[in-house]
């Protein structure tokens, strides 16, 4: 499967709820065929070893994106100061 443009659309096989859980975007699941063929992953989803060539320019036909895992990022907290609540 070639890239186009660094992204690689969502195949329509048996991978393809495999692709839609790794991406961590549950939404893909409600996607009709039609509207889930327009959408695309990154090519940096992708580890080294699920292409083809160095250049990173053709995807094995195996290939399978890494899992997004919202627990992996860097835990963002906000700075909330206590209101004053006058009585």
């Amino acid at each position: 499967m070639q890239l186009s443009r660094s992204c690689v659309g969502i195949p329509a096989c048996s991978r393809c709820v495999e692709w839609i859980l790794r991406s961590g975007n549950d939404a893909f699941l409600e996607l009709p065929e039609i509207k889930l063929k327009r959408k695309q992953l990154c090519a940096h989803h992708f580890a080294g070893d699920q292409f083809k060539d160095s250049r990173r320019n053709y995807l094995t036909s195996t290939a399978l994106p890494m899992s997004y895992n919202l627990l992996d990022k860097p835990q963002t907290t906000l700075d909330v100061k206590p209101s004053t609540v006058s009585t």
